[in-house]
């Protein structure tokens, strides 16, 4: 009787430590209880089916993909379209093997079991492509995203803003999408990090200081007085030599300015331009050329410009020239002239409005090598009793000519002057074409005698 006992219970504990190892065995290829990858539960799944299970799960996996810059518009992505599946089988055996089967009755009770990590992968051509036909990534009006900027309205600089663009960065929006992807967010948000922003917004500090650096150079009041004119640099011309690049550095532009000053020696430059007037002689007489008028200092109008906007200091002043004239006009010899008319083949010497001499006279012979020169000059230098000499000839080596003279008045660098001409038996008509000089005004001595003390070195001298 004890013997069937005690077979009776060796035989219960076989069949309890059979079932206690088939147990464990099981385990040994299975998950216990409450394993679990994030919200998935692998409880009591093999490997191949906790893959299987994980797989399916991802194949149908959302991700929805949420504009956060324009009108939480949402797209949506799909698990199965790139390939989207469990990162690494690997982990799931090394943690299925850490399992302590053979304590299975205990480790079937737990529930604070630790969490089996996640991780993924997928085909990222195939992600890129789906990206890369979202909506958000196709808009067909594309608004480019524009910096904030000063601009001119009115009489000052003001700022206008920003444009924020629809334009995606499409690495940096693939990217973050992926790194979403890996957390298994499901809202995967883009904010406006992920569009080609502005570098510059409205109250950003380089468009405000570049804005107020603009309005300073603006301030600056610049006036030139040419006489009885007065020009005035205004803030709209200012504003035109003003930039501001696309980094908000301001600068003058100096050419603008160069052909501002241009245009100013343009306006007021009178050297050898054609110059209208009423002639002694009754005749409305136009004459160009010539040494005598308004010249501007191009050169010096500048540097005052430039350096005054850039200090922001206000000026006036006479308007600068490397050579000035009796008036800034039209006729800008004033009231006190000598005048010579070569087709009449006479002068006359004006002073202060009033003819205080009027002469016939014998102008150059008319060839071009002789001819006097027309246009308007003034007196150059003055001598008495001197001797005129010319070029020296090739033939003889002695000069062409040499005439004493009583009265000499200088016109040109190249010897043309007034002078008496006791050579010469008679004055005006057609005499300059029989016996004309060489360019000279030939005088009678007693015209240039009654003149001589009263005409001034740099009185103007019309020729025509």
């Amino acid at each position: 009787m004890m013997m069937t006992k005690t077979k009776y219970l060796l035989a219960g504990i076989a069949i309890l430590f059979t079932l206690y190892s088939g147990t464990a065995l099981y385990f040994s290829r299975h998950f216990f209880p409450h394993t679990k990858v994030e919200d998935w539960d692998l409880s009591f799944l093999n490997l191949a089916q906790s893959e299987n299970l994980l797989n399916e799960q991802l194949e149908d996996f959302e991700f929805q993909v949420i504009q956060d810059v324009r009108d939480k518009e949402t797209e949506k992505l799909y698990g199965k379209d790139f390939q989207l599946v469990y990162g690494d089988r690997s982990v799931l055996r090394d943690y299925l093997k850490k399992q302590k089967a053979w304590l299975w009755p205990w480790e079937c009770l737990r529930r604070d079991r630790e969490e089996i990590p996640f991780t993924v992968k997928y085909n990222r051509e195939q992600l890129a492509e789906k990206v890369s036909q979202l909506p958000m990534c196709n808009i067909s009006e594309k608004i480019i995203s524009q910096n904030a900027h000063p601009y001119y309205e009115g009489n000052s600089f003001s700022i206008k803003p920003e444009v924020i663009g629809n334009e995606l960065i499409p690495e940096k929006l693939l990217e973050h999408i992926e790194n979403n992807i890996q957390e298994r967010n499901q809202e995967i948000h883009v904010s406006k990090e992920f569009y080609k922003m502005p570098r510059y917004l409205s109250d950003s500090p380089e468009v405000t200081d570049a804005c107020k650096l603009l309005n300073e150079y603006c301030n600056t009041e610049i006036t030139y007085d040419a006489g009885d004119q007065t020009e005035t640099v205004s803030r709209d011309t200012i504003a035109k030599w003003l930039k501001c690049s696309k980094n908000m550095k301001v600068r003058v532009n100096k050419d603008k300015i160069k052909k501002y000053v241009k245009d100013l020696a343009e306006k007021y430059d009178t050297c050898g331009k054609t110059r209208e007037f009423t002639s002694r002689s009754g005749e409305t007489v136009q004459v160009s050329g010539g040494t005598y008028g308004w010249i501007l200092d191009q050169d010096l109008i500048f540097q005052q410009l430039y350096s005054h906007i850039k200090k922001k200091e206000s000026f006036n002043a006479e308007l600068p020239c490397v050579q000035s004239a009796k008036a800034h006009a039209s006729a800008d010899w004033g009231t006190t002239y000598l005048e010579v008319s070569i087709s009449l083949q006479h002068m006359w010497y004006v002073e202060d409005g009033q003819v205080i001499l009027d002469t016939p006279v014998v102008t150059g012979k008319p060839v071009p090598k002789t001819e006097t020169p027309t246009g308007v000059y003034d007196i150059m230098g003055k001598l008495r009793h001197t001797v005129l000499i010319g070029d020296i000839l090739p033939s003889t080596g002695e000069p062409e000519y040499k005439s004493p003279v009583e009265y000499w008045m200088r016109v040109t660098d190249t010897g043309i002057g007034f002078h008496d001409a006791d050579w010469q038996t008679q004055f005006g008509k057609d005499v300059y074409t029989r016996s004309g000089s060489h360019g000279c005004i030939n005088m009678p001595v007693q015209a240039i005698q009654a003149i001589f003390d009263r005409v001034e070195t740099g009185t103007p001298v019309i020729i025509w």
